[in-house]
């Protein structure tokens, strides 16, 4: 199966927010970076995020849920990390993008917050070992998700 990657770059000034912290990356997040494959308990449904450099201060995601040859969801997301790590989702919401702001950020870990979002107000993304992690959560409510690097990328 070949699957299309669809690069959506967020120019409209209401996609760009002041950041909430200084922290920052000095150049483009190597551990978030590749086509990632999630670990998932149904043999019939495949997640997938591939997240590519766009050569400036963002990195383009794209995050799919894939059940046979149809696919049941898809999120486009825009990671900006200079000044400060902001993410856009695409596609989920309507009306436009939602953006997060940064709240913390590690050498290989952030979290952005929306709390005006209804579900999640947090997303962190972080590395552990070879497994991209993230977690979208809201007060009690949380869901988790894990990913290793998709075969045909290779080992990072």
């Amino acid at each position: 199966m070949i699957l299309g990657v669809g690069i959506v770059f967020c120019t409209f000034p209401s996609c760009v927010r002041a950041p909430r912290a200084a922290a920052q990356y000095s150049e483009v997040p190597q551990w978030i970076q590749g086509d990632w494959t999630g670990i998932v308990d149904d043999p019939g449904v495949t997640s997938r995020e591939i997240w590519l450099p766009t050569g400036g201060d963002s990195i383009v995601g794209l995050g799919l849920q894939i059940e046979g040859a149809d696919t049941t969801f898809r999120e486009d997301m825009i990671l900006h990390y200079r000044p400060a790590i902001q993410l856009a989702v695409i596609g989920v919401n309507e009306g436009g993008p939602t953006i997060f702001d940064q709240d913390e950020v590690g050498d290989s870990s952030f979290t952005v917050v929306n709390f005006e979002n209804p579900f999640p107000t947090h997303i962190r993304y972080w590395r552990s070992g070879d497994t991209l992690r993230a977690r979208v959560f809201k007060e009690e409510t949380s869901l988790s998700f894990a990913f290793l690097p998709s075969a045909t990328t290779g080992d990072r």
